[in-house]
């Protein structure tokens, strides 16, 4: 079993604290917008520019992973075949 310190608890919570004010904020203040933030065209370019941010935060991640895993395939193989690695 793994044991997590208390570093990696705290930012857990403190995110998740992050986000529900965040949240909460949000139903607040969306009672208090003008008419014209609340019309459908208004929700679909947010809803685009979010499936945006979406999209290439995905990419990037998995552009990162698979670079990780490519680097450390060249180390196991330099390891396996007896190479020392710098």
């Amino acid at each position: 079993m793994e044991i997590y310190s208390m570093h990696e608890v705290l930012i857990a919570i403190v995110t998740f604290f992050c986000l529900l004010s965040a949240a909460i904020g949000g139903l607040l203040c969306s009672a208090k917008l003008r008419s014209r933030h609340l019309q459908d065209d208004t929700n679909a370019t947010v809803r685009l520019v979010a499936n945006i941010f979406v999209v290439m935060t995905t990419l990037v991640l998995s552009l990162m992973m698979n670079s990780a895993r490519n680097t450390l395939g060249k180390h196991r193989n330099k390891r396996d075949l007896g190479v020392c690695c710098e």
